[in-house]
């Protein structure tokens, strides 16, 4: 998140993509229906049809004309959110494993505790280290 406001947040959400045009369409469509926010899809020099599809849904769309990696493309997403005037930032794959109709509940936690960053994530796919490091936070809030 950049800034918090919560009477007042203009959210982008920022996704990064790399040849997932069999998934970006839906997953901007998701994002706009779910939260109702301005989409940007940094298109991290895909080689298929994500750009024109990511487009075509509704996203803004950055297309990087060489590979920076997940992490480039989510920055190159949060300098355009900051150059642009936006509040704050969420970001999500495009391949589908984030999905767009939880993203209502990540916000209201961010809402309600005022954290300046809320990280959802599957636990199932955690790493026996991040697991405990997980076990050990919920230990501390309650």
């Amino acid at each position: 998140m950049l800034r918090t406001n919560p009477t007042s947040t203009r959210l982008l959400a920022v996704i990064p993509a790399r040849d997932e045009a069999a998934t970006v369409a839906e997953i901007v469509r998701g994002v706009i229906a779910s939260v109702g926010c301005d989409v940007l899809v940094v298109s991290d020099a895909s080689a298929d049809e994500t750009t024109v599809l990511a487009r075509d849904a509704g996203a803004t769309v950055i297309d990087l004309p060489c590979r920076l990696g997940a992490w480039g493309a989510t920055q190159t997403g949060m300098r355009y959110a900051q150059r642009n005037g936006y509040h704050a930032v969420l970001t999500l794959d495009a391949d589908g494993q984030h999905h767009p109709q939880q993203l209502p509940a990540l916000l209201a936690e961010q809402r309600r505790c005022g954290a300046n960053v809320v990280i959802g994530t599957y636990a199932q796919r955690l790493t026996v280290a991040k697991r405990l490091a997980w076990k050990s936070q919920d230990l501390e809030t309650k």
